[in-house]
């Protein structure tokens, strides 16, 4: 960690920032090293750090195959794009994925019917 920052991780460039690992870890049972192997698995597969929604379209389609799921693709966006920027970073990307794995039904409902 330099400067607030993870490093190593695009091109010399960081992205994960020691707030959001702390965040992720404190909002999760995961802790700091779990976290940060969850960071490099998730920028293999995407390098600029971010979901889009046309990755997003794709991934959809690659798990319902012949299936229209524009109606449930956009729902399950706006769920993860919490900051409402179009993209879908680590940060959203892990709470999200850990409240619907992990969170109580309440929980899970809260996020799901978020306005």
């Amino acid at each position: 960690v330099f400067g607030g920052l993870l490093m190593g991780c695009i091109n010399g460039k960081s992205l994960l920032r020691e707030e959001d690992l702390n965040y992720i870890a404190r909002n999760t049972a995961m802790d700091k090293d779990a976290v940060e192997k969850q960071y490099q698995n998730f920028l293999q597969k995407h390098p600029d750090g971010q979901i889009s929604r046309k990755s997003f379209h794709s991934m959809m389609k690659e798990c319902y195959p012949g299936t229209d799921t524009e109606k449930l693709e956009r729902h399950i966006f706006r769920m993860y794009d919490t900051n409402k920027d179009g993209h879908i970073d680590f940060r959203e990307f892990m709470i999200v994925l850990y409240v619907m794995s992990n969170g109580s039904p309440e929980e899970n409902l809260k996020q799901i019917f978020r306005v």
